[in-house]
């Protein structure tokens, strides 16, 4: 006599077969996110937890034919494997592909790292990444780290035209270096003329003569990223023509840059876009130069600003940096359809942030860079301040957070939100370490 619930799981499972592929990957891909991950943002990762998928494909052969192309759907190489040369585990997955191609058209994200202190490079050595990209047409997020050196450029370059070649459906490319040199914008602006490109990433571009080209074709991402940037604000402010149209720019804090660069600056460089910019966020930038801010007052488009704190105040008495509110120049911020600025306190490991850097002159510059909002009936909604002081540093006569929560109470009500990022210590742990 069949047990009624061996009857309904039999059941069930007829039922859960009986559903089109569609649903059934749909029902997959929501079981192979790695726990803790949901939502938009986590579907947009894509990361699948491999031994579920591996656990799904066991159950029967049509959830195996379903489960198993995840495994390919982001191939990433990182270190200490190498594709150039090869190690074992690329020649493997090379080798998979080229028995079963169909496994590589379900590759969306390709990551891999060439190890620029590789010596005795060779052309053969990047035989099997060359035979690689070809059996992944439809990737769509591509990243690069090292390969850029004097050693192996020239053939790191050539997979490069490779990609932008068979990939005809890439949105997003991160080229990153290794060695403190190699990677320049030079062959950036001459190769990367990629039609599908919506998003560039850039990290540790190096000073060179190489930028200067002319006649180049415009470009059609529109959103760029930079970090380490040790260029000239001369080949920035020739990078950033380079885009037909911009909506997001980012320019990362850099502490290695001799280059002279402020804030002001960046008026001219970004004139151009000034009716697409949506997002700005630039930070740290040279010593020099602090205390101005720049005129974003009619970039028509442009509603989230992040600005660092340490390029906004001038330097003071022994070097300490001070805010000043002046009369005319904080408005010049407020872009037509600003609705939420952002203050970063971030700091490099060398400078790490103190408990007392978040006082008084910070929350009177926030307070008066509200009412200006509020006076002028700006699109301001929220302002958000980024603080994660040391907590080996507890010097702070007040608890920071207090004045943060303070401008909230105050402005909320005139319906502007002042939010921050989580406290390192609740108010109970700073009062114990503090005494």
């Amino acid at each position: 006599m069949e047990h009624s619930w061996t009857r309904h799981a039999r059941e069930a499972s007829t039922l859960i077969l009986d559903l089109p592929d569609e649903i059934l990957v749909r029902i997959i891909k929501a079981a192979i996110l790695p726990r803790g991950d949901s939502g938009p943002k986590s579907l947009k990762r894509k990361q699948y937890d491999k031994d579920v998928i591996a656990i799904l494909a066991s159950v029967c052969q049509r959830f195996a034919c379903l489960a198993v192309p995840f495994n390919y759907h982001s191939i990433r190489f990182e270190w200490p494997t190498f594709v150039a040369p090869p190690s074992r585990r690329v020649r493997l997955l090379r080798d998979t592909l080229l028995i079963n191609p169909s496994l590589g058209h379900y590759c969306q994200e390709f990551w891999f790292y060439i190890s620029d202190f590789t010596t005795n490079v060779s052309p053969a050595d990047f035989d099997v990444l060359i035979d690689l990209i070809g059996l992944l047409p439809e990737v769509k997020v591509l990243g690069i780290h090292g390969g850029f050196s004097l050693e192996q450029g020239e053939y790191t370059w050539e997979s490069i035209r490779n990609c932008v070649q068979l990939m005809r459906r890439l949105e997003y490319l991160v080229l990153s270096r290794e060695a403190l040199a190699g990677l320049t914008l030079g062959p950036i602006m001459r190769e990367l003329q990629i039609p599908s490109l919506r998003r560039l990433r850039l990290d540790g571009i190096s000073q060179s003569d190489s930028w200067h080209s002319e006649n180049l074709e415009e470009a059609d991402f529109t959103e760029l990223d930079l970090s380490d940037y040790r260029e000239t604000a001369e080949a920035l402010a020739c990078l950033l023509q380079w885009p037909r149209r911009l909506t997001h720019f980012r320019l990362g804090s850099y502490y290695n840059n001799t280059n002279y660069i402020d804030l002001p600056m960046f008026r001219p460089m970004l004139l151009r876009h000034r009716d697409s910019l949506v997002k700005l966020d630039i930070g740290y930038l040279a010593p020099t130069g602090r205390g101005t801010l720049l005129d974003l007052s009619d970039f028509k488009a442009l509603k989230e600003l992040k600005l660092s704190r340490w390029q906004i105040g001038p330097s003071g008495a022994r070097g300490m940096l001070i805010l000043e509110v002046k009369p005319g120049e904080v408005e010049l911020l407020l872009a037509p359809k600003l609705e939420k600025f952002t203050l970063s306190f971030a700091l490099c490991e060398k400078n790490m942030v103190s408990w007392s850097d978040f006082g008084h002159q910070e929350q009177y510059w926030l307070q008066c860079f509200m009412e200006i909002a509020l006076a002028k009936r700006s699109s301001l909604r929220e302002v958000l301040v980024l603080f994660s002081p040391h907590n080996g540093d507890i010097t702070a006569d007040t608890y920071p957070w207090d004045r943060i929560i303070s401008l909230h109470n105050a402005f909320e009500p005139r319906g502007i939100i002042v939010a921050h990022s989580p406290p390192s210590l609740s108010r109970e742990e700073w009062m114990k370490e503090a005494l």
